[in-house]
């Protein structure tokens, strides 16, 4: 019968330094016990309550004094729309550190940049990161994709009743207007500064998911006038509805099927929404995640035209 492993101190937490442990007197065979891992060179963990994303920052942290979590790592930890180019290219941390603070953070599994100003930094359960806005700012740098920006930004003003405030233990909107217009201001000069502006011209509030950008953006860049996002509609029978994207003057929605209208109840909901809709006139186009290939696309696009032509639109 294998012998238990000495318990560890209550104090260390499920990932530490080998130098934390044994300033607890925890001695060097137990660090090779099969109940910790060595994620990194110097760290353990335990294998019975893996770490958070946020404790493998907080470790890296602490291991680098001074660094910030930005870019990536940073929009991860807000719960910050990463679509297309802008997702993760790998599990690297990317911390951030001024040059009178070290400079460049450097060592494995983390990605490190110089940090040039101290603007826009917070804090979160001991985690010292850039604010959403300055973040945003920051990705803009690493893609040359508007859309993918855009869609990055509308997470940015998600609205406190939506779908993401649920998950999300943040308040929403994540940043104000004038937040970014600041983040901009700070970050003047730098890469991406340019394409964050353009970007923010088309970022809109209210939007609850990456698709429902991307279908925004799609109608526009088609020709068609810009549809309102998830407005508030009154029935003649009392009942408030609000449809992804929407003309209102015209009766014309279009309703993107995510992955939260799979559950029996929610489809029902949907089908009750879209009878009551199209009862008062409107005509309603549902769309799936299809609508965003080639061909789906052309579809969508030869839908909303015959529903604007039957309104002499």
């Amino acid at each position: 019968m294998p012998m238990l492993s000495t318990p560890l101190p209550a104090s260390l937490p499920s990932l530490f330094t080998v130098a934390e442990a044994t300033s607890l007197d925890v001695r060097r065979n137990r660090l090779r016990a099969g109940d910790l891992v060595s994620p990194y060179w110097g760290v353990r963990s335990r294998t019975d309550s893996p770490p958070s994303f946020a404790d493998q920052v907080r470790l890296l942290q602490r291991l680098s004094p001074g660094s910030i979590a930005t870019h990536w790592t940073a929009a991860a930890l807000w719960g910050m729309w990463l679509p297309g180019t802008l997702e993760p290219r790998n599990d690297d941390i990317h911390l951030s550190r001024h040059r009178d603070d070290g400079g460049t953070p450097r060592r494995i599994g983390v990605k490190g940049h110089e940090l040039k100003s101290t603007a826009g930094i917070t804090e979160v359960d001991g985690i010292r990161l850039t604010s959403p806005a300055h973040t945003w700012v920051d990705l803009a740098g690493q893609t040359r994709f508007l859309d993918d920006l855009v869609a990055c930004g509308d997470s940015l003003r998600q609205r406190a009743d939506g779908p993401g405030a649920e998950k999300s233990r943040f308040d929403f909107p994540l940043a104000e207007p004038s937040d970014v217009l600041q983040a901009m201001t700070d970050r003047r000069g730098r890469r991406g500064v340019r394409l964050a502006r353009e970007a923010w011209e088309s970022v809109r509030s209210g939007v609850d998911s990456i698709p429902e950008t991307r279908v925004r953006l799609m109608t526009v860049d088609h020709g068609f006038p810009e549809p309102a996002v998830n407005p508030v509609i009154r029935l003649a029978d009392g009942r408030l509805v609000r449809p992804d994207l929407a003309w209102e003057e015209l009766k014309i929605c279009i309703q993107y099927d995510g992955d939260h209208h799979r559950g029996q109840e929610q489809f029902r909901k949907d089908i009750d929404r879209d009878r009551r809709m199209q009862a008062e006139g409107w005509i309603v186009i549902r769309v799936a995640g299809s609508a965003l290939t080639k061909d789906g696309r052309l579809a969508l696009m030869a839908d909303l035209a015959a529903a604007f032509a039957s309104r002499g639109a």
